[in-house]
């Protein structure tokens, strides 16, 4: 299996739909974002910057498309959806791929054995009474997958949990630091694939209209007119 680099996508912008393109002459404000983020620099030092966020994203292969970023999605999704298995599973003691209150009880024992520390410092050893109080309560929280309440978690029921919990989550913020709608705008021929030249050349046209006294280097005070209201840039 590969894996996918999960990054946190700096972006708080509204995305467009899957079909949105940016017009032939317009620079989308995320890319003037982009291109601004971190210290004053010339085209040559941006350019290489924002090249290497694309190589990231696009795993090396020096291109996007939207197949690639629904393949990455599903990559990303089973991956966690293995996370999830993966710590319900531990409590599968005989390894029968059946979890039962035995198999709960002798996991939770010695974690229900562990000291404790109150909210004054004071370590101190649960009591039998608090041990099975912290057993059940923990037990509790498990037979909650237990769908049809037979007492007993299947594989089944363990793999519906984790599809449920990870077909709920958006996957494409782990999955890319741009978020795929938002790169595809710079696709401009619109033939669904978005090469590195056609990236290399929307930064260069965000560059420039950043760059208001056209010297090839972003000053703060350019970078700070651009941050401050990106549509009267130049």
């Amino acid at each position: 299996m590969f894996s996918v680099v999960f990054l946190s996508s700096v972006l708080t912008l509204s995305t467009p739909g899957a079909n949105s393109e940016i017009p032939q002459n317009s620079v989308p404000n995320w890319l003037i974002s982009f291109v601004v983020q971190g210290k004053p620099g010339n085209m040559e030092e941006t350019q290489r910057r924002l090249e290497r966020l694309f190589d990231q994203v696009t795993n090396g292969a020096g291109v996007a498309s939207r197949d690639m970023f629904t393949l990455q999605e599903a990559v990303t999704r089973a991956q966690r959806r293995s996370m999830f298995l993966s710590g319900i599973l531990q409590k599968d003691i005989d390894g029968d791929g059946t979890i039962t209150k035995q198999d709960l009880d002798v996991y939770y024992t010695p974690l229900a054995r562990q000291k404790l520390r109150t909210n004054v410092g004071v370590t101190i050893i649960p009591t039998q009474e608090q041990q099975a109080d912290i057993r059940q309560k923990a037990e509790e929280v498990d037979f909650k997958l237990d769908a049809n309440g037979d007492q007993r978690i299947t594989f089944d029921e363990m793999l519906q949990d984790a599809t449920r919990k990870t077909e709920g989550e958006k996957i494409s913020a782990f999955a890319s630091p741009i978020q795929p709608d938002k790169l595809m705008m710079l696709d401009q021929n619109l033939d669904g694939t978005l090469t590195k030249e056609e990236y290399s050349a929307a930064i260069a046209k965000a560059f420039k209209q950043v760059d208001s006294n056209g010297d090839g280097t972003l000053s703060q005070d350019e970078i700070r007119a651009a941050v401050t209201n990106p549509n009267t840039t130049k």
